[in-house]
């Protein structure tokens, strides 16, 4: 048997990256915004997997904001 490191975020999903966790916290806490986003006319990717990123990029956008802010 092995013992793991995992990160457990509000919602009960476990990552083994504190990265991914805190992107998926992230992900969370704007979930309402990003999916309005998502389906609005200024977003022009529709398609699943045009759509997951831009997902992503968003998420990702947001935390380097946090982390950056001047």
């Amino acid at each position: 048997m092995k013992v793991v490191k995992a990160f457990k975020t509000e919602d009960g999903t476990l990552f083994e990256d504190s990265s991914e966790a805190e992107r998926h916290t992230v992900f969370l806490s704007k979930r309402s915004e990003i999916e309005e986003f998502l389906e609005c006319d200024l977003n022009p990717y529709k398609a699943a997997a045009h759509r997951g990123i831009a997902k992503n990029t968003i998420v990702n956008w947001n935390l380097w904001k946090t982390k950056n802010e001047r």
